[in-house]
């Protein structure tokens, strides 16, 4: 079976309940006034959708007459289940599909349509995989040779966990009724989902069906500006609110880079982001609300003193997005977790929940009179209506690192409306360059060896990890950079490297794990118990590294010496 074209299976689960979040939270389920440009659309829509029908499309209402002249009437308030539902469509639509599929398939392979009827008429249901007769083993077969490894799991929930898909609206109900030899099965995952009463919506699958035929009629829906507090329903609020917001780009999310520290986690979003559309802040154990919202502050105004609102990186990356409407907008925050996050935010985290067109889920009231006059002089009025969300071309991209000793905790409820990326220890892109390193040879004497920052960065990283030692608190590849190490090793080593492993990592009484117990001095052999005694001992040209370590890093460094 060619796929060419087809959408790739999704998780039916996930998209009921986000297309169920989509319509709870619009702020009308009422009819919608169709003007001139809607009509137009939706006319041409429908006929995509159910080409055997003719519509006549009034003010509040859509007449359909199907081809035998059986008239009905579809209130305009459809359109909002066409408007959050179309993505579940599309899905239905790729499982119908895969079952049409096996159909042609199993035919091929020599098995009637009894049989195929009979077979599929198990599903959806649990067990009803397992056996291995010759039509179920050559259905099998077709979904192993045609769906890849990440959709067939999802092929198995829809075959054997019904709930899956049809959704009960109440934990204690239990769903039961068609099955996949059923042409109409996929329709009732739909009312189902929609949560209406198949009787008096037959027609819904047509409303929602024509959102997929005309992209149009998604884009208009897609723009309306639905944090809008009030109906839609008359011409004039509609003719306000519909087509304000047309070119907005759909790509925010708000996600947090971790990882040791010098893993590039700021130059990843440096690669990532345009800086002509980015602003930039950095959170500190002091960082308030007032810092990242803004507020009232003092200003000369000639000669006078008078109060000015002064807005808060967030504030600016808003307003910057929102007058940039075709560009992906981002807002860096570096150190996320060196100040208290959730206070930073205040009532603003309510609006981090975002919806599938990716602007936030849940507006907010501007209650801050001096914030709300300043974003709407900035916006040409565009929060008039009093609600803040984050528009959809608006991203959050944070860093953390929770090795440092200031760092504060983030709270669950917090994080959970962040995607998290850990970025991994890559040597093969550390930085490049050495360190002098005063190392042991296997005769006992004591030379100086440039060992590449790669080899050395590895090998403590083992010795850390051999003690247990967090991950977050291991050297990153990128911790010392090209030109610390070309300037002057030596330096990066006393003034960053040592001192980050000494009191940051090994603080409390581990730092056997890389430096060497006992060093030489002017008295003799004595035990390296203080940071001074370290650096004497290297400037010293002594070695100070535990003895594995050094012997190690020797070997590398003359391997390396003889293949240059």
């Amino acid at each position: 079976m060619d796929r060419q074209g087809y959408q790739v299976l999704k998780n039916l689960n996930h998209l009921i309940h986000e297309c169920r979040d989509v319509f709870d939270i619009l702020p009308s389920h009422s009819d919608i006034y169709i003007n001139a440009e809607l009509k137009e659309i939706l006319h041409n829509a429908l006929l995509q959708a159910e080409g055997s029908s003719t519509f006549n499309i009034r003010s509040y209402a859509i007449e359909l007459t199907t081809e035998d002249g059986l008239r009905t009437d579809l209130p305009s308030s459809w359109l909002w289940y066409g408007h959050a539902f179309s993505e579940l469509k599309l899905a239905l639509n790729e499982y119908s599909l895969l079952v049409k599929n096996a159909r042609a398939h199993l035919k091929e392979a020599g098995h009637t349509k009894t049989e195929t009827d009979s077979l599929l008429k198990k599903f959806p249901n649990e067990g009803s995989l397992d056996g291995d007769s010759p039509i179920l083993e050559s259905f099998k077969s077709f979904i192993e040779t045609n769906y890849s490894e990440r959709e067939q799991p999802l092929i198995t929930e829809f075959l054997t966990n019904r709930d899956w898909w049809f959704i009960p609206l109440k934990k204690t109900k239990q769903t039961s009724g068609k099955t996949l030899d059923r042409g109409d099965i996929f329709k009732s995952s739909l009312y189902l989902a929609c949560k209406v009463i198949v009787a008096n919506s037959d027609r819904i699958p047509t409303v929602v069906e024509a959102f997929l035929k005309e992209p149009k009629l998604s884009n208009y829906f897609d723009n309306l500006d639905l944090t809008i507090n009030h109906s839609l329903s008359t011409e004039t609020s509609n003719s306000n609110v519909s087509l304000g917001d047309k070119s907005r780009v759909k790509s925010g999310c708000n996600k947090i880079y971790y990882g040791a520290p010098g893993t590039g986690k700021s130059y990843r979003i440096d690669n990532e982001t345009s800086d002509e559309h980015t602003i930039r802040t950095v959170f500190h154990p002091d960082t308030q609300y007032s810092d990242f919202i803004g507020s009232l502050k003092p200003a000369m105004i000639n000669g006078d003193i008078s109060y000015d609102f002064r807005p808060g990186s967030f504030t600016n990356a808003i307003i910057h997005a929102i007058k940039n409407p075709s560009e992906e907008c981002t807002l860096i925050i570096e150190e996320i977790n060196r100040a208290a996050a959730a206070a930073a935010f205040g009532e603003i985290f309510q609006l981090l929940d975002r919806t599938v067109t990716k602007e936030s889920k849940y507006p907010i009231d501007i209650s801050d009179p001096d914030w709300f006059n300043y974003l709407n002089n900035q916006t040409d009025n565009f929060f008039s209506n009093g609600k803040l969300y984050i528009p959809s071309n608006l991203t959050l991209l944070a860093t953390m690192n929770s090795s440092d000793q200031a760092v504060m905790p983030l709270d669950t409820a917090f994080k959970r409306r962040w995607l998290f990326e850990y970025l991994p220890l890559d040597y093969d892109n550390a930085a490049n360059g050495t360190l002098p390193l005063p190392l042991e040879t296997p005769t006992g004497d004591v030379v100086i060896k440039l060992v590449k920052w790669s080899d050395f960065a590895k090998t403590i990283n083992e010795a850390l990890a051999e003690d247990h030692i967090p991950e977050d608190k291991l050297l990153g590849h990128r911790f010392l950079d090209d030109s610390e190490l070309n300037d002057n090793g030596a330096n990066a080593l006393k003034g960053k490297l040592f001192m980050y492993l000494w009191d940051d990592v090994l603080r409390h009484g581990q730092r056997g794990a890389v430096f060497a117990e006992y060093i030489a001095d002017d008295q003799g052999e004595v035990e390296l118990t203080t940071y001074g005694q370290l650096i004497k001992a290297y400037d010293a040209e002594n070695n100070v590294l535990r003895d594995s370590i050094s012997d190690k890093l020797y070997q590398l460094t003359i391997a390396n010496e003889e293949q240059a």
